[in-house]
Formats: structure tokens, sequence, C-alpha cells
């Protein structure tokens, strides 16, 4: 019995047994084995691959587990994960912050922490790049230089996110054995502020959620959530008047006499509502818990072929 086949079939099987272009794979894993690296020689050799030149950044502590490869532009890294048991020490402070867009942070002591300028400089040139891409034609030479700037630019920008949010956690957490923070919702607060920019700039969950609390758990330092509806920046931190105050009034003014910088007055309001361990509804607050677990170490070697 012969079938006949629509052109319809055709296009779908077409679609189906597409093959990817050269350079779509970017990534691959090695398990346990198909593996062996030479810190002494500075040589890492995959199965299948041969051996690979490699610039260790640091010596490797525990037992390997897995080794991702990974392509980044022009460059090859291999990220290696141990079962090494990371342990921090903590300080003996205790700290609130309120998170902001004029200054990334602001502790209950005054102290401010501004974004870094470079931040908006790279933005910039991302800008530029992405004007010009628009410009150029599709499978120009022009274009996948461009597409190389803009990957560039992207990639340093991560980069500089990434040194500011893994100095910033190391500090805190080796200053303070307790660490005051607000619980926000930063996925509403976009959706109703004219500013969603700012708040994906700043991005306040990614240093919480990936740096800060990863760091306290090591140290043994805690992480304090007070209650999401407290009014921390409207209440007064000496008289616990509430009043309300446009964002533009950066001076908090209160009845009592206090006059104190609006985000240094709802970091005390921070501490004072975390330390109470009770939310405004009488539930408790949420707590991180800094039970030490065993956690696998990454190390990136950059090759130096690319």
């Amino acid at each position: 019995m012969i079938k006949r086949i629509s052109g319809s079939m055709i296009r779908n099987r077409e679609r189906v047994c597409k093959i990817k272009s050269y350079g779509w794979k970017k990534t691959f894993t090695l398990n346990q084995s198909g593996f062996r690296l030479d810190e002494e020689q500075n040589k890492l050799k995959l199965s299948k691959i041969g051996e690979i030149k490699i610039k260790n950044h640091r010596l490797i502590k525990g037992k390997i587990k897995q080794i991702i490869i990974k392509k980044e532009i022009n460059n090859w890294f291999a990220i290696i994960q141990t079962d090494e048991t990371i342990k921090r020490k903590h300080g003996e402070n205790e700290i609130g912050l309120d998170f902001g867009l004029i200054d990334f942070i602001t502790d209950n002591n005054g102290n401010k922490v501004k974004l870094p300028k470079e931040w908006s400089l790279q933005e910039n040139k991302i800008k530029i790049h992405n004007k010009k891409l628009s410009r150029t034609k599709k499978g120009s030479n022009n274009r996948k230089k461009t597409i190389k700037l803009l990957q560039r630019s992207y990639n340093k920008l991560n980069n500089q996110k990434n040194d500011f949010f893994h100095k910033l956690s190391t500090k805190l957490v080796t200053e303070n054995k307790v660490i005051y923070l607000e619980d926000l919702d930063v996925k509403e607060m976009m959706m109703k502020s004219y500013n969603a920019k700012g708040f994906q700039k700043s991005a306040w969950s990614r240093f919480v959620n990936n740096y800060l609390i990863n760091k306290a758990e090591s140290a043994d330092c805690q992480i304090i959530f007070c209650d999401r509806f407290a009014p921390t920046s409207q209440e007064c931190s000496s008289c616990g008047r509430i009043q309300k105050i446009k964002l533009s009034n950066r001076i908090y003014n209160c009845s009592c006499g206090l006059s104190l910088d609006r985000d240094v007055n709802a970091a005390k309001n921070i501490v004072n509502y975390g330390r109470l361990g009770i939310s405004l509804n009488g539930e408790e607050t949420n707590t991180q818990s800094n039970e030490q677990i065993s956690s696998m170490k990454s190390e990136a070697h950059h090759f130096n072929g690319g």
C-alpha cells in the first residue's frame, strides 16, 4: 500500500529534522567522570576532546563532582563543582538595611552605599550598540561584529554587578551577626511603578537571594525579614507616630522633634520590627534559618584558547 504524503507533512518533517547550525551548542556537562584536572601543569583533560591548557584562578578544594564547560562570546570556561563545605565567620553587630533607587542600601547607622557609576556607563554603551544593530543588514559582517560588541557589553555589565554584589554581601556578613531586611515584592512594585527600569537595574532580589542569604548561611549569620506591610517609611522611629510623606521629601520630620534622613528612619524601623519577631497581623516574621548545609563550590577556570 502506497501512502501519499502531502506537502504540509513534508514541511512538518523538515521542521522536526532540521539540523542545528554551527555554534549553537554553548555548554555541556561532565558528571563524576570523563575529565582529569592537572593543577600543577594547568591542564584539563576531557574525554573525546583531549588536553586543554587552562588558567587556574584558585586551588581546588574537595572532591570534584561535576564540570560544566561553557562558552561566553569567544571565551571558554570550566565551572568546577566540588563537595567542599564553605564556612565563613560572622561579625558581632546588628544592622537594618533599607533598599532604594537613589542609594542601593541605607543602614540604620546612616551609612549609604550607592550604585556604581560604571553600570550607567555600560548601559549607555549597550544602547549605542543596540541602535547600531537595528541599522545593520541581516547576515552582513557588520551585523556580526555589532552582535559581538553587544555581547561583550552585556557580559561586562554582568561581571560588574557580580563583583559589586560579592564584595558588598561579604562585607555585610563579616561585620554583622544579624541582618534585618524588608520583605519586598519587587515584581508587584515594578508593575505599579512608573520607574520599573530603576527597580530592575537595582536587582535587589538577585542580591539578597543569590548572594547575601547564601553567604549568611555559611557564616551562621541570621537574616530576618520584617513584615511586608509594615509602614517603615511612614512611621517615626523615635515615637512611633505614623504620617504620610511624599517620595520627594527626603527628610523625615516628626512633631516629637525627630529630623532624620528618610531612608535612615526606615532602616531603624526595619530593625525595630525585626526585633519584635511579630508582624502587624500577629504572625511570625519570615526568618531565614542559617544551619550550615553542604554546598557545591564553583570555580571558573579560563581557557587560554577561545
